[in-house]
């Protein structure tokens, strides 16, 4: 588990216990189904389409890598330079595992804010459904910090 404060000891350990009980599926990151999984995806990558250039992504709590999966089912892989954000250092190492070519992180941007304007596009997917007993603040805090 990730050495993270405990604001999110909680949440980290759920979702690799996921992982570990189910592997990089969707039920493995507490989703229930590929399907609802991919509708989100599109919809969420549809506007980065219209952009009109080649816009960074920003995939914070990118899990193993699911956007990816999408993106070369979808021909969108070629077109959008990716990075990955997530608490846990296993799921982290769980996306670098299925692609290793793209750049993924483990990092808590609230003790370690990204810079400003340092990708062009933010996706999160499910990222604020689940606080469990965190504290309201700090998940308010991810929202107001992006």
């Amino acid at each position: 588990m990730s050495s993270y404060p405990d604001r999110w000891a909680v949440i980290i350990r759920h979702y690799e216990a996921c992982l570990t009980n189910h592997g990089a599926t969707p039920p493995g990151v507490d989703w229930p189904n590929a399907d609802d999984l991919a509708v989100r995806f599109g919809l969420m990558l549809d506007f980065v389409g219209e952009a009109g250039k080649q816009p960074e992504l920003l995939d914070f709590g990118c899990s193993p890598g699911f956007i990816l999966d999408y993106l070369a089912r979808t021909g969108g892989l070629d077109r959008i330079p990716y990075h990955g954000i997530d608490l846990s250092a296993t799921m982290k190492e769980a996306a670098q595992a299925g692609w290793p070519k793209y750049d993924f992180c483990c990092r808590d941007i609230l003790d370690t804010p990204l810079p400003y304007r340092s990708v062009d596009f933010i996706v999160m997917n499910g990222r604020l459904t689940e606080r469990f007993h965190s504290a309201p603040r700090p998940m308010t805090s991810l929202t107001e910090e992006f």
